[in-house]
């Protein structure tokens, strides 16, 4: 094993047993598939930033009809569906290690966190079909129909962030300032 490949592994290593033992507070054991799951703070921003290039990316390949943008659009939408494949992965893997813990309201809010995300990688997948479909045909409502598609993917990012904001910080973790009237 080369000097190089020693460092990333024990960079690895550590970044995996370097987050906070959460599951001790569940009462669980450290196992390897707890402490994948606890890389999920870290992961999860990987596909919302993905998402948000690829609808700018596309965005600007439908509005100014530039194709070699198109090319990097496909080339950013599998790596926004494989960044989504680690999210979801961790977010399981992390709940398993609290849902024996938490109260019913706190687990009703990561299924239905843990449903949206689920939701939100079908989206995406089915955009890319959608895209790989039409890629060729010159009608441009096909493509209006697949920025909708992602239009919708980052709303439904945006909400499912937000549930896991509440999950993480409380309710009261995102509060707009109010109106004077």
């Amino acid at each position: 094993m080369s000097r190089t490949h020693k460092l990333f592994a024990m960079f690895g290593l550590a970044l995996l047993f370097s987050v906070s033992p959460l599951s001790a507070w569940a009462g669980d054991e450290p196992t390897i598939w707890n402490q994948l799951g606890h890389l999920h703070p870290v992961i999860l921003h990987f596909p919302i930033a993905w998402l948000i290039l690829l609808v700018f990316i596309d965005l600007g390949a439908y509005l100014f009809n530039r194709a070699g943008w198109e090319r990097w659009g496909l080339y950013t939408h599998i790596l926004t569906l494989l960044a989504c494949l680690p999210a979801v992965g961790t977010g399981v893997l992390l709940e398993e290690g609290f849902e024996d813990s938490w109260p019913d309201a706190t687990h009703a809010l990561a299924e239905q966190h843990e449903l949206l995300m689920f939701i939100v990688t079908g989206v995406i997948a089915a955009a890319l079909v959608w895209r790989l479909a039409w890629r060729n045909q010159p009608a441009r409502w096909g493509k209006a129909v697949y920025l909708l598609l992602l239009l919708a993917a980052v709303g439904l990012i945006g909400y499912g962030a937000h549930l896991g904001g509440i999950l993480v910080h409380g309710e009261d973790f995102f509060k707009v300032f109010s109106l004077p009237f």
